[in-house]
């Protein structure tokens, strides 16, 4: 989740997915939002176009470094409270990696893939 930490609200804006029985490196697939008009309302408005897209190219290229199951714990490992994103607990499935990140996508951040 992307958000704003003064406010302490949060947005989804990807859904990553791995095979826990890979290990450290399985590989993470990742859904990113393709719409940011919510999260610009929320969080970005003022901003300027250029202010608003260097900030979602900054938090895609954030998000799409996670490659594998141990990029992922590195990231989390390394937040502080000051960092603007936010992961739930990991869950299981009995799907795919990339079947879960499909369904998740469509339910959390409201698009299909």
């Amino acid at each position: 989740m992307c958000g704003d930490l003064n406010r302490g609200e949060h947005m989804n804006c990807a859904v990553l997915a791995w095979d826990a029985a890979l290990g450290d490196e399985a590989p993470v697939t990742t859904h990113l939002l393709k719409d940011w008009s919510r999260i610009d309302a929320a969080f970005f408005e003022g901003l300027t176009t250029d202010s608003r897209t260097s900030i979602h190219d900054n938090i895609i290229e954030r998000l799409t470094a996670i490659k594998t199951y141990a990029d992922f714990r590195r990231v989390v490992d390394k937040m502080g409270p000051y960092t603007p994103f936010e992961f739930t607990e990991d869950r299981g499935s009995i799907v795919s990696p990339r079947e879960t990140a499909a369904d998740m996508a469509a339910h959390f951040l409201r698009q299909k893939v």
